[in-house]
């Protein structure tokens, strides 16, 4: 008997028989397969094999599976379940503040750029975010560095195929402008006015139809946000916000964080009166 066509490798089966009338047909072989498929799919690997946190690596606790980050994660990385919100300089939604774990985090990420770790930050802000009455489009801000920062595009890739938007890629650089590490505020803004060009809406009803998010990796001033949203309104694009993974702390932030911390430390009874002995 021939080789079966499905299966070029495989002996003549003896229990077939000889002749070719008796070979199984291919559309059996292929029922087949697509049954042990749909099998496959129904059986619980993540219970079996385990599933790692995407950032930290290790498996998720059973507990843990629905999650996007395990609670090490979070905890290090103090992630509000909730995550961050704000409506200045204007609306905007990140996860969380730009220090400690999260802050060389971030760093890290701009120099070897890791999808599963940006896709679990962006998995924990999801459900912090608001409806909107028709669907964005995704805008990450252009640099204008040759080298540019990896992250923003990175970052609007997860959230597009995390919630099944479209990216756009109107926006782009008019000029370079100068590092802003050491700047202030008025410098700030100063240096990013005019700095981004964009194409207009092809019609009225598009402007009205595709409000714009735009995509950053951490929200500082605002200046640079606030100059892409400007170009784009001027255009005559609807701009709904800004999407990040970490905002600049306000001011006076660390002092306050350090005086909870100085307090959770202190175990003297608030009725002492002094800190002699008796």
């Amino acid at each position: 008997m021939p080789t079966a066509p499905w299966w070029p490798c495989c002996d003549p089966c003896p229990h077939l028989g000889t002749l070719e009338s008796e070979r199984l047909p291919l559309a059996a072989a292929h029922l087949v397969i697509s049954l042990i498929r749909h099998s496959l799919q129904q059986l619980p690997f993540d219970w079996i094999l385990g599933r790692p946190c995407p950032i930290c690596r290790r498996d998720l606790a059973p507990q843990e599976r629905n999650e996007p980050l395990c609670q090490g994660c979070r905890s290090e990385l103090e992630l509000s379940p909730w995550g961050l919100r704000g409506s200045e300089p204007l609306p905007w939604w990140g996860v969380g503040f730009y220090a400690g774990a999260l802050r060389q985090l971030l760093l890290n990420q701009r120099g070897h750029p890791s999808a599963q770790a940006i896709r679990g930050l962006v998995r924990h802000l999801i459900p912090a975010l608001p409806p909107w009455p028709q669907a964005p489009l995704l805008l990450p801000i252009p640099s204008w560095k040759r080298q540019a920062n990896p992250l923003p595009p990175l970052i609007c890739r997860s959230f597009a195929s995390e919630l099944g938007l479209q990216q756009s890629g109107i926006l782009e650089r008019a000029h370079p402008v100068l590092g802003q590490h050491h700047l202030k505020l008025a410098m700030r803004q100063t240096n990013q006015a005019g700095s981004f060009r964009c194409a207009p809406p092809t019609s009225r009803s598009q402007a009205r139809r595709s409000p714009l998010l735009l995509v950053d990796d951490i929200l500082t001033s605002g200046a640079t946000a606030c100059s892409a949203a400007a170009c784009l309104e001027e255009a005559g694009w609807q701009v709904a916000g800004l999407l990040c993974l970490a905002r600049t702390p306000p001011p006076g932030h660390w002092r306050r964080r350090q005086q909870r911390s100085r307090a959770d430390r202190d175990l003297r009874s608030p009725s002492r009166q002094s800190d002699t002995p008796g």
